[in-house]
């Protein structure tokens, strides 16, 4: 009976490894592009979720207002609009360290060798003044500036690829084409 365990468990590690390279060849052929370089690859959608979640948010918006994204009202918390920016936050982070994985990917394949910083940084200063100057013109002051500049740069660096996605994702597409 121990010798059956034994080959019972190698056969289990042999049918691992050959589903891990399957799914490799699956990523792989997920990847490639139509003659015509139209469709986008599983790379490249991942790097643009970011913007387009926070454009559908938009109508949202637009239809309930923008206490619909807070999350506290009034004190009370406001489940919508927590699970909302959770969503927005979570996908976003995501988005910004696959950037960085794709950028040195795309450096390791072919000759041109983007450098993430720069579109996260870039990504994190539109969003960092965009908050700000939101804050400021709907409130006109910072009660903490200190304290409330920090918080908005870490949540802008989590959220830097709703702009720095679309940007790096068509700069891919026009330099390796």
């Amino acid at each position: 009976m121990p010798s059956s365990n034994v080959q019972e468990s190698q056969q289990r590690t042999s049918r691992a490894d050959v589903d891990a390279v399957d799914v490799t060849e699956l990523a792989e052929h997920i990847e490639e592009v139509d003659e015509d370089g139209a469709s986008f690859t599983y790379r490249e959608w991942l790097l643009l979720a970011p913007a387009a979640l926070a454009l559908s948010y938009l109508p949202l918006v637009l239809a309930f207002g923008q206490e619909l994204l807070y999350s506290t009202r009034g004190g009370e918390p406001h489940l919508l609009g927590f699970a909302l920016m959770a969503a927005l936050v979570g996908v976003a982070a995501t988005a910004t360290g696959h950037l960085f994985d794709d950028a040195k990917h795309v450096a390791e394949t072919t000759d041109w060798s983007p450098n993430p910083t720069h579109y996260t940084v870039a990504g994190t200063a539109v969003v960092t003044v965009a908050l700000v100057g939101r804050v400021l013109f709907l409130d006109g002051t910072i009660a903490r500036p200190a304290e409330f500049v920090g918080g908005v740069v870490i949540v802008s660096v989590l959220l830097s690829s709703v702009v720095a996605g679309p940007i790096y994702v068509f700069r891919r597409r026009r330099r390796l084409e």
